[in-house]
């Protein structure tokens, strides 16, 4: 992905704030906000590892696969109780945040594979649907390919996703949730 493209499919989500490749800043241009890089393993999950950062405007609809048997574990997230409970909610194991996509999981199969999923990350019981409302900071970028081993296949990815940083959960509020099929 060329970082033009990565700023432009950034731009439909919010005003982009940076334009990373990996954790080196490549384009700054709002000079009103501080950028701040992903950590390496979180850029890795971008194709080409090139992401960008925005304030969002409101996004209607982002959906997440919740996996119901990975419950985080409270003592090790230390977190404050607000942002704990956020990552019960969201099922988020990682303290650093959560994934969305706004693509919406109609075939799971089929949404594993264009968002990257691996089986053994996340078994997928409950889709929730959420909205992020505006003045989010987030990181929007393309998902980079995984091969899931247990599956013995490549997962093309390609969907767009949203990395939602746990300071930024209040943003968020659940509209609905299904188990898919």
């Amino acid at each position: 992905m060329r970082l033009e493209e990565a700023a432009d499919l950034a731009a439909r989500y919010g005003d982009v704030i940076a334009v990373y490749d990996g954790v080196r800043l490549v384009q700054h241009p709002s000079p009103h906000r501080v950028p701040r890089a992903l950590d390496q393993d979180l850029a890795a999950t971008f194709v080409s590892h090139r992401y960008s950062q925005v304030v969002a405007r409101q996004v209607p609809h982002l959906y997440r696969l919740v996996d119901e048997t990975k419950v985080p574990d409270p003592i090790t997230l230390r977190l404050p109780a607000g942002l704990r409970a956020a990552h019960f909610l969201l099922h988020a194991r990682d303290p650093r945040g959560a994934w969305l996509s706004p693509l919406r999981p109609t075939v799971l199969n089929e949404y594993r594979s264009y968002a990257a999923i691996q089986l053994e990350w996340n078994l997928a019981h409950v889709v929730m649907e959420c909205v992020l409302r505006a003045g989010a900071v987030a990181y929007v970028g393309r998902v980079a390919h995984q091969f899931d081993g247990r599956l013995q296949r490549l997962l093309p990815g390609g969907a767009v996703q949203v990395f939602l940083p746990a300071t930024q959960f209040c943003y968020l509020s659940f509209t609905s949730w299904w188990v898919p099929r």
